[in-house]
């Protein structure tokens, strides 16, 4: 159970990377006079991010069983939390690039 939990939200934090990612190469584009475009590449982070969740799982199952569920958890909220208003600003900044 912690297993494919710990790879199904490796996966919700691959997407939004991904999203992150296109949006930063967008503000990108726009600074360099180009169209708001950009693209990424999805690839890197889907066998990466996975296997480390993998690992940490089994980590946490290892040493510290009682609580793994809930650390993992609770890192998962904590970098979505994080990730959030990161793309808040993000998007903010890219509002104000299509704008001028």
């Amino acid at each position: 159970m912690l297993y494919v939990l710990a790879i199904f939200l490796s996966l919700v934090v691959s997407a939004q990377c991904f999203a992150a990612e296109v949006t930063s190469g967008n503000i990108t584009h726009l600074k360099n006079g180009r169209q708001p475009n950009a693209g990424a590449a999805i690839f890197p982070t889907i066998p990466v991010f996975q296997l480390l969740a993998a690992g940490g799982a089994w980590l946490l199952q290892t040493f510290i069983p009682t609580y793994a569920l809930w650390i993992l958890l609770g890192l998962f909220l904590l970098f979505s939390a994080f990730w959030f208003f990161s793309f808040l600003r993000l998007r903010a900044e890219l509002q104000t690039s299509l704008k001028s």
